[in-house]
């Protein structure tokens, strides 16, 4: 097996706020945007990491300029985490920048995450999102934005759906208004990609979405966004193809962050290249191995492991399929806490009894592994093993074993239901219990 399994142990490599430039100086706020050189900005980390080049003019100081970029392009590559220190040095280095407080406020919105917005980072949200609004280095495209962001924190008892909604009115708008304005282009169609629903066969919103991130990536070819929402734009059988060359080229952009060398293979696993998703995400798993920050084992590199084993298993090669699973076994607490590790230690060994009709294996997957994850937050990944064991129990001629799997997904099917979060969890219990009974 080629991928390399590194002790969870062994420190981390931190990561900085800092940033390399290298392209054009930071740009002058009273030129428009239209007028502003295309090429944008190649943006690379203190460690040296590139992450794509963006163009994202501000009325900040130069000192924050700098930070603003880098923590935009982090968060594009959806390293949300890397991405709120990066704002907060920004509004260090300009306490009267804007989109300072914009930037890091928006680490804190995932929208294509199965998550929603704590409690806590909701009120701290609306505050950063006030002291933005008075801030005195800003502009009314800069304004637009902190009140595109302000609809989805404003109100305490709304739910992330209608929360998605206000982001997607929001950045219509600004985009609407600035249409010479790449970013707000790209917000815009990542808006529309959170509220697109699942039920919608003819896929309108992933569509009108990626429409217009082939605007943005023929203004901006190197953007770090355009490249990723537009995989996620994509990511279903009919529809794959279309990404299929971005897919082909993210990597280029940022061939060291672990989230882009992953992004790809969704496309690869849609059409069913395994070799291609057996590299990219073995890259992608020793990059989040080396980078991550904070002594945790990354989600980032559990999410690979997820889709590594899959594509194992569809080249029936059981040796390397099986291998990813010692690896995981081998890893050592803290785990990120994050619905992507979940899914992961639920799913592997869930698929290799499944994929492969190992029905006692199956009836015996470990329910809650490991003991040291938050379950209780995602019933609808505690599901998995789950119903691996009643259809394994079912098939081996248990009946016990299975009835009581079948009740327990009856009771996660009722608290998935009940999350406030964007994805309709609740709902896969009902299509999977029909097939065990």
């Amino acid at each position: 097996m080629s991928m390399i399994v590194r002790n969870s142990a062994l420190a981390a490599v931190a990561l900085t706020s800092g940033v390399a430039w290298v392209g054009c100086a930071p740009p002058d706020p009273a030129e428009s945007e239209a007028s502003r050189p295309m090429a944008g900005t190649e943006v690379v980390s203190a460690g040296g990491d590139s992450l794509g080049v963006v163009h994202f003019p501000s009325s900040c100081t130069e000192a924050a300029q700098k930070e603003l970029e880098l923590g935009l392009a982090r968060g594009h590559h959806m390293n949300y985490t890397e991405a709120e220190p990066v704002f907060r040095a920004a509004m260090e280095a300009d306490p009267e920048c804007a989109l300072a407080y914009w930037g890091t406020a928006m680490t804190w919105v995932h929208p294509l995450w199965p998550d929603t917005i704590s409690p806590e980072n909701r009120a701290a949200g609306e505050e950063l999102l006030e002291r933005a609004a008075a801030a005195e280095h800003t502009s009314p495209r800069e304004a637009g934005y902190v009140a595109a962001l302000a609809g989805y924190y404003e109100g305490e008892d709304r739910s992330e759906r209608e929360r998605l909604a206000s982001f997607l009115t929001g950045w219509s708008a600004v985009h609407a208004e600035n249409p010479d304005d790449m970013e707000a282009a790209t917000f815009h169609a990542l808006a529309l990609l959170a509220n697109a629903p699942a039920e919608d066969k003819t896929y309108e919103k992933q569509i009108e979405a990626g429409e217009i991130l082939q605007e943005v990536l023929a203004a901006r070819p190197g953007h770090p966004g355009a490249h990723h929402y537009t995989i996620h734009a994509y990511d279903f059988p009919p529809l794959a193809e279309r990404a299929l060359d971005i897919a082909r080229r993210y990597d280029d952009l940022a061939p060291e962050n672990t989230h882009a060398l992953h992004m790809t293979s969704h496309i690869f696993t849609r059409l069913g290249l395994w070799p291609e998703s057996i590299e990219f995400n073995t890259r992608a798993a020793e990059a989040a191995h080396d980078r991550v920050a904070g002594g945790h084992v990354s989600l980032h590199h559990l999410h690979a492991l997820d889709y590594l084993a899959y594509a194992y298993l569809q080249q029936a090669d059981d040796q390397a399929a099986d291998a990813v699973l010692e690896a995981m076994e081998a890893l050592e607490p803290p785990f990120q806490n994050h619905s992507a590790t979940a899914y992961a230690f639920a799913a592997v060994p869930s698929r290799l009894a499944l994929e492969r009709h190992d029905w006692e294996a199956a009836a015996d997957v470990a329910v809650r592994w490991p003991a040291e994850l938050e379950w209780d937050q995602y019933p609808y990944l505690d599901a998995i093993p789950h119903f691996a064991r009643a259809l394994g129990a079912a098939r081996t001629g248990d009946p016990a074993t299975a009835k009581s799997a079948i009740a327990e997904l009856e009771r996660l099917e009722k608290a998935a239901g009940e999350l406030d979060i964007a994805y309709d969890w609740g709902s896969l219990s009902s299509r999977m219990l029909p097939m065990i009974r």
